[in-house]
């Protein structure tokens, strides 16, 4: 999740996030062999109505059988004015086993007070993982089928696909591993800028926030809405703006 924040003295306070989700971050095993629809996608960032920020998605080809997928978040109107923040992420991958394999992951963030730049490097041979946090780097045993913080959006989708109803996904994320739970909550339709879409709802489970994120299945499950709930009863929300290279 990404995250952008404005002195509370001011008054003003902002949450740019890309989910995906927790968030975030495919195919069934039937449609692993045709690989995932490579696309782009171009989100709205709101907090309390008002739009704060813009966050693009897209999903590309790598070198060999490696693939790449992005996310690029930067504030805009208003809140621009005081905050510059800009946040990449982008995560190296490949299919293996019916699955996604991180490969090596990149969070860039750059614009604000603080600059932050995280690598993560997997070695599957030993079943590790070398973190590195502005050149402070360790390492950490993982286990199989751990995803970096933008893969297992990816995976998100490959098991909506494959018609599953709870997920778990452990994640390498901050020097830890982390799992994250969602479960399917029902069906519903979505009107957005660019049509009106069935969806499949899913909540994430044991969370700090509450958190619902809307996936259509007419675009390989890739989310076009979600909804995060502050414990001041504020809302955070990302909608879809764009999108090509899927139906």
């Amino acid at each position: 999740m990404i995250r952008c924040q404005l002195s509370a003295r001011r008054g003003v306070v902002w949450c740019a996030w890309l989910v995906f989700m927790a968030l975030l971050p495919s195919l069934s095993t039937a449609a692993v062999a045709e690989e995932l629809p490579l696309f782009s996608a171009k989100y709205d960032l709101l907090r309390y109505g008002i739009t704060v920020g813009e966050s693009r998605l897209a999903l590309s080809r790598g070198e060999g059988d490696t693939f790449i997928y992005e996310s690029r978040s930067r504030t805009r109107g208003v809140i621009s004015l005081f905050l510059k923040d800009r946040i990449k992420e982008r995560s190296e991958w490949r299919y293996e086993e019916h699955s996604i394999q991180p490969l090596r992951y990149l969070y860039l963030h750059s614009g604000g007070k603080k600059e932050r730049r995280v690598q993560l490097s997997f070695d599957w041979v030993r079943q590790r993982v070398i973190n590195d946090i502005n050149g402070d780097a360790w390492q950490m045993p993982v286990e199989a089928n751990t995803q970096d913080k933008l893969g297992y959006q990816l995976m998100m989708m490959r098991d909506l696909m494959q018609g599953k109803k709870e997920m778990e996904y452990v994640v390498a994320d901050g020097g830890k591993l982390k799992v994250f739970s969602f479960a399917v909550d029902g069906t519903e339709p979505i009107e957005t800028e660019i049509g009106r879409y069935e969806t499949v709802r899913l909540v994430r489970r044991g969370g700090k926030r509450e958190t619902t994120v809307w996936c259509a299945s007419r675009l390989s499950y890739l989310p076009v809405r979600l909804y995060q709930k502050e414990k001041n009863g504020g809302l955070r929300k990302m909608v879809i703006t764009s999108v090509r290279g899927l139906p």
